[in-house]
């Protein structure tokens, strides 16, 4: 098969899949650009690894109760996976939210924003994952479950289960928008203008936090950590105007994000997600690189 007609053929095949998944690029990567603004990334990646904390411990506290937990995570029997979602998700929410609240609080109110104890808290959570999944009898497909998901093999009942969350995030977040960046870049005049700094703090935690809960579910920790950072950095680093930032950051997600799917088409025995992973950083190294390279020959 040359190799255009295997683009064209898988395409065909999971064009649903890569479809349903846009969204979900698009709007991590736009919450991932407040996390930037406000040099808070390394913040977006602890919430990416507490939600996979919840998760595995949601999926443990499922297990209990269910003995298609294995089905659940390999998504084999789609006609029960969303029935099986909405139970989880009653471990799941209230789970992410003790996890994810007490960060949120002491965030807002500056007390954790130091990246030394972010980058303490990011790799202990990192640690925390895989030993929680062992004492609660995690299996290791469970694990990988955590880092990766098979997004060209997850049901379209998956995407559109959590769409609607998504989507109301992604309304809060442009609503809010002005004031996200006004309490961002100078809480001081927020303040006297007359802006519940700390309140506006603690829902843009949230939002950003419950939408990288939302990515991570459906596209895996590691991808929905790349999707957060590096579209809003090269866009950053590209344009000038904050209207074309936001426009260039959701356009690289989702251009990044379909050629990596295209690229594993092509190269059917390459996995989507480590490809699109790989992309989003290539993408980054080169307009940082392109970056240095200019300023040097203005230099010169």
């Amino acid at each position: 098969m040359e190799l255009h007609e295997k683009i064209v053929y898988y395409a065909a095949q999971y064009g649903a899949q890569l479809a349903m998944s846009i969204p979900y690029f698009a709007v991590v990567s736009f919450a991932g650009l407040f996390l930037v603004l406000r040099r808070a990334s390394l913040f977006g990646l602890v919430l990416s690894a507490s939600s996979q904390l919840a998760f595995v411990l949601g999926m443990a506290l499922h297990l209990v109760s269910h003995e298609s937990t294995n089905a659940l995570v390999l998504m084999q029997n789609p006609e029960n996976v969303v029935a099986d979602l909405l139970h989880m998700d009653v471990y799941l929410f209230p789970l992410l939210a003790c996890v994810m609240l007490p960060l949120v609080i002491f965030m807002s109110r500056g007390i954790i924003n130091t990246e030394s104890v972010l980058a303490i808290l990011f790799v202990s959570l990192m640690g925390l994952i895989p030993l929680a999944n062992k004492l609660t009898g995690g299996s290791d497909l469970l694990l990988l479950k955590a880092y990766f998901t098979e997004i060209l093999y997850t049901p379209g009942r998956v995407f559109s289960h959590y769409l609607v969350h998504l989507c109301l995030m992604a309304f809060t977040l442009s609503v809010f928008f002005r004031k996200f960046l006004i309490t961002g870049f100078d809480p001081i005049q927020a303040r006297l203008s007359g802006l519940r700094v700390e309140a506006l703090n603690m829902l843009f935690y949230f939002c950003a936090g419950f939408t990288i809960a939302l990515c991570v579910r459906v596209l895996g920790i590691l991808v929905t950590m790349m999707a957060l950072i590096a579209p809003g950095v090269i866009a950053l680093a590209s344009f000038q105007k904050m209207r074309s930032v936001i426009a260039a950051t959701i356009a690289l997600s989702v251009l990044f994000a379909i050629t990596g799917f295209g690229i594993s088409f092509a190269f059917d025995t390459l996995p989507a997600e480590p490809t699109i992973i790989v992309i989003f950083g290539i993408a980054s190294l080169l307009v940082w690189g392109g970056k240095k390279l200019f300023a040097a020959i203005n230099r010169g």
